[in-house]
């Protein structure tokens, strides 16, 4: 059975999270800890990668059925929200700017239901605030008028 374009593109984005990790083995530096290593956030990202990717690659094979085509303007209004995104997370700080792109990406995502998508909206980017900044103690960008977030 051929392989569609989604799996083709999972697998090349799965080989490629593989050999980022790859290239993360074996550094020496000081011995401070996991956390602060410099490996370990580029670790945590690409284990994240790597299991999105392997994830969609095992949901597109099981499916097999050709992708079906995202409507354009899906695309462009997460990626101007993934730019603002990046423009304010050092003004806004961390929370407030996740939050904001949090509700666009779930409202993308067709989750309208008000409830859940504040929830998840305000829950996921608290939950690592709480997680950096008072767990790991690795700071995240403030707000200007507060520390706490």
């Amino acid at each position: 059975m051929p392989l569609g374009e989604r799996a083709l593109v999972s697998l090349g984005l799965l080989l490629l999270g593989v050999a980022l990790m790859a290239s993360t083995v074996g550094g020496k530096f000081a011995d401070l800890g996991g956390a602060f290593s410099p490996h370990f956030f580029p670790r945590v990202v690409l284990v994240l990668w790597i299991a999105l990717a392997a994830l969609d690659l095992f949901l597109e094979v099981r499916q097999r059925t050709a992708a079906t085509a995202r409507p354009l303007a899906r695309v462009a209004v997460l990626g101007m929200g993934f730019v603002v995104y990046a423009l304010v997370m050092m003004p806004l700080g961390f929370f407030l700017a996740s939050l904001g792109f949090c509700a666009v990406c779930l409202w993308v995502a067709d989750v309208r239901q008000p409830l859940p998508l504040l929830a998840m909206a305000i829950g996921l980017p608290a939950a690592l605030v709480f997680l950096f900044n008072h767990v790991l103690t690795l700071p995240l960008p403030t707000a200007p008028f507060t520390h706490l977030f």
